[in-house]
């Protein structure tokens, strides 16, 4: 079982699910909430490259 602090950090990264209410200062989690991990998604900008850039959107390589 991870730590208060480890927990709170999860918490204010958004790596539990259901998210996490912060009352006062204390979290409040439900019963049956999961630790999801990380959750991120690529930046794609406009100056990429072609084929990069479709690679990020929908993961095909030509």
């Amino acid at each position: 079982m991870p730590g208060s602090a480890t927990l709170s950090k999860y918490a204010r990264n958004g790596m539990i699910f259901p998210a996490p209410v912060k009352v006062g200062n204390i979290w409040r989690v439900e019963r049956s909430a999961r630790f999801i991990g990380a959750q991120s998604s690529p930046v794609i900008r406009q100056s990429d490259n072609v084929r990069f850039k479709r690679i990020l959107e929908d993961g095909q390589t030509t």
